[in-house]
Formats: C-alpha cells, sequence, structure tokens
C-alpha cells in the first residue's frame, strides 16, 4: 500500500472543532498525518498524527534555507508554500510515496476508501477538484521532479518569497 503523510501546517490557536477534526485524522489510521504548529497538543495522542512545535518565525526560516530564498510569510499567508512542502519538510515526508496538505476544517470519511493505490499509480498529483490544486486536499507523488514542480511557475520566488 503507498504510504501517505498528509500536513497542516497551522500557528495561532486551533479552531473550536478542532476535537471532531483530529478523530476524524486518527480513524484514518492508514494515513499518517502531521502537524507543525505553536498551538498546544497536550493530550493528542494517536499512532498516526504526529506534532512538530515550532513558531511562524522557525517556519519561515526552515522554508527560506529550503527554497533559497527570504521567506517572510505570516499565519494565512503561509499556506503559499504548500506545493513546496515536498521540498521544505523532505526530512518529514522521507519515506513516503505521497505527502500532501489539508485544512483543519474538514471532517474526513475514509481517506483510502477513494484514494486507493490503482489511482494513485496513474497520477503525480491527485486533487480532491478537477483540474487544480484544492488547499483542503492535495496528494504528491515524493518525487524530485513533482516535489519541485511549483518552480515550474515564473514567478514562484515572488508568491512564496516575502509580501
Amino acid at each position: 500500500m503507498n504510504r501517505i503523510l498528509l500536513i497542516s501546517t497551522y500557528f495561532g490557536s486551533w479552531p473550536k472543532w478542532f476535537p471532531a477534526f483530529i478523530v476524524s485524522c486518527a480513524r484514518n489510521q492508514d494515513v499518517d498525518w502531521l502537524f507543525l504548529t505553536d498551538c498546544q497538543v497536550a493530550g493528542l495522542d494517536f499512532p498516526n498524527i504526529h506534532f512538530i512545535s515550532m513558531t511562524m518565525s522557525e517556519f519561515n526560516s526552515i522554508s527560506s534555507r529550503a527554497l533559497g530564498i527570504r521567506v517572510q510569510k505570516h499565519p494565512y499567508s503561509q499556506l503559499d508554500l504548500r506545493p513546496a512542502y515536498g521540498e521544505i519538510l523532505s526530512e518529514f515526508s522521507a519515506g513516503y510515496d505521497f505527502w500532501g496538505h489539508v485544512d483543519v476544517d474538514v471532517i474526513w470519511g475514509r481517506i483510502r476508501h477513494f484514494v486507493t493505490d490503482p489511482t494513485l499509480e496513474e497520477c503525480d498529483i491527485f486533487s480532491s477538484r478537477k483540474d487544480c490544486l484544492a488547499g483542503h486536499f492535495t496528494l504528491y507523488r515524493n518525487s524530485p521532479v513533482v516535489n519541485a514542480i511549483y518552480r515550474l511557475h515564473p514567478e514562484w520566488k515572488c508568491i512564496m518569497g516575502e509580501e
């Protein structure tokens, strides 16, 4: 079975529906979840869910080093970096066949019921929206070519760099 890592970077305070969201993640035991956050995580202990505590400033530094540009994002604008997570967070996605980004305002059903291995074998990028990336759920094949695909956009440095 293809190994999938879903990533969320979230800074500030968890929304009131976060407990329902995290239970829906935990029930998808065939998917791993990674949260980079400055929010409280005490008492959230599930085998397929991992939290890395960091500030927005630390995330900007990690992103700057990985991308080779000065990144100075804010809690909401840092979502621009999502297509580059494969490079920014490569140490965490190593060993996974696919990595993806998600929003925390989705209550998940059985992801692998819909995202099957035969489906994944036919694509390098899988999105919940036809013909475009979806912020709330997009998967990327974990390969150097796909992880760097964002660099094909002529203004990627402007989009991901300083505002």
